[in-house]
């Protein structure tokens, strides 16, 4: 938004199915110095289709050993090209419950959210350009179940997310934080004085009849007052919000922060190996019953190790 009140994030690389360690590292270090104060929702998106193994395996890596389940009560699911679940909610449940009976895979994805199907988002995107009827209307319906997700989500209750990582940045610029989050503050309580000075200034008016010049311009005087003091706070909001990205960038290239980064990324993928490296393969037949994302995994960690320069039985 361009007043900041929402920033979204791309974790670019981490929906691939050949990811590297390279990307990893690239994804927490750019997140951490995204988001110093936390990340308030994150979203899976996945598509109204058969769910791969190759998903399973990249959600299990992304939010058991990457960010670690302190992330899941910030964690909704986005399900795209789903315009009739987007209208209908009634059958959007009764999908969801039934999905979750006979696709393990997606009842892995809902026992990751606490099998609360209100953490589920359907929307639906179509082609632009494809012609079809009513686009506008449709991308617009997208776009208000989304925000309303976000500002339904209950922040006075689910903290934002933070890793050691994340707060690790949130040290390295505590200063230019303290400064964002005063203006930021300051902006708060002025919206509040508005409301109080107009309802006051109202009151005023009735009582007195507007042909009393004194009141009027006291009005006056109090609305440009509020007007100015709105405006330098915007300023010193702007001016702290460029300090922060100046600093950020100067964080991310510190070689111990860049350092870090890489320890993080691997201890994550350590502890993934530790778990899947040596995990016996499914037995043929028996997987559609139960389910397993053990071989996903196993294709996923070779993926991982070729640019760490090591093999994974070393970890």
């Amino acid at each position: 938004a361009a007043d900041g009140s929402i920033v979204l994030m791309d974790t670019i690389g981490l929906g691939d199915t050949e990811i590297g360690q390279d990307q990893v590292v690239s994804s927490i270090r750019d997140v951490a110095l995204s988001a110093p104060l936390g990340i308030d929702v994150l979203l899976f998106v996945m598509r109204n289709a058969r769910i791969t193994d190759d998903a399973i395996a990249r959600l299990i890596y992304v939010t058991e050993y990457l960010w670690g389940q302190e992330c899941l009560l910030n964690l909704y699911i986005v399900v795209t090209f789903a315009n009739r679940y987007l209208v209908r909610k009634d059958e959007a449940l009764q999908w969801i419950e039934r999905q979750a009976e006979i696709n393990w895979r997606f009842k892995h994805i809902y026992n990751l959210v606490g099998n609360n199907p209100n953490r589920f988002v359907f929307v639906d995107n179509p082609d632009p350009l494809c012609e079809e009827p009513g686009i506008a209307e449709r991308q617009a319906a997208s776009r208000n179940i989304m925000l309303k997700t976000l500002a339904q989500h209950p922040k006075d209750v689910i903290p934002p997310f933070s890793n050691n990582f994340m707060k690790s940045a949130q040290k390295l610029t505590q200063k230019e934080v303290d400064e964002l989050m005063s203006s930021q503050k300051e902006i708060r309580e002025l919206g509040k004085d508005e409301s109080s000075t107009t309802s006051s200034c109202e009151d005023q008016l009735e009582v007195s009849g507007l042909e009393h010049k004194k009141t009027e311009a006291e009005v006056r005087r109090k609305t440009e007052d509020l007007r100015q003091r709105r405006e330098d706070a915007r300023r010193r909001k702007k001016q702290a919000g460029y300090a922060l990205k100046k600093r950020l960038d100067e964080v991310k290239q510190t070689p111990a922060f860049q350092r870090q980064a890489v320890q993080e990324a691997d201890k994550a993928t350590a502890r993934f190996a530790s778990a899947y490296e040596r995990a016996p393969d499914p037995v043929p037949g028996k997987i559609a019953a139960s389910g397993s994302p053990v071989v996903a995994c196993k294709r996923m960690l070779t993926s991982l190790a070729r640019n760490m320069g090591r093999r994974l039985g070393s970890y």
